[in-house]
């Protein structure tokens, strides 16, 4: 009887082992990869603060899907911080695949210079800008927390909003 007890505690011991093995995020896992940044627009003017709106692209590499808890980036337009974007919706991003996260970017009048407006005038005349955005995004599978970092140049086109 002892003999059974004890081949069954191995037995468990074991698949418990293996099983560790085969889900061991440490060599499996890698972290979801910034793309891209896209279809950044203008979407509102006021005298308090001025609006934009932008798409971040990642990839999820992983044969698992990941749940995306929150981003949290500062925005720079041509070399000028402007503000900050958050997410804190959760999104379910399925394995292998390229997901979007939607920034929306709130510039308080206090932020916009004179050399600010300069530099967005050029912009405008060019139509693009180069954006600079950094920042982390916060992932989960399995109960593990990680943080993702995001720092990444472009000059992107920029969409302005027709006033009339």
């Amino acid at each position: 009887m002892k003999r059974y007890y004890l081949i069954s505690i191995i037995s468990v011991f074991l698949l418990t082992f293996s099983g560790c093995q085969y889900f061991n995020l440490s060599n499996q896992f890698k972290l979801p990869e910034y793309k891209r940044t896209n279809n950044v627009r203008f979407t509102s003017f006021s005298l308090s603060n001025v609006t934009l709106q932008a798409d971040m692209y990642m990839y999820n590499p992983n044969p698992i899907g990941i749940l995306l808890l929150e981003s949290n980036t500062q925005i720079f337009l041509n070399d000028i911080q402007i503000g900050s974007s958050s997410q804190s919706k959760m999104v379910q991003i399925i394995k292998y695949s390229e997901f979007k996260i939607p920034l929306v970017i709130q510039v308080p009048s206090s932020k916009i210079s004179l050399a600010f407006l300069k530099s967005m005038i050029g912009s405008f005349k060019s139509g693009h800008v180069k954006m600079h955005i950094k920042g982390n995004c916060k992932i989960q599978k399995a109960g593990i927390v990680l943080n993702i970092p995001i720092d990444d140049t472009e000059t992107i086109p920029i969409e302005v909003p027709k006033l009339f």
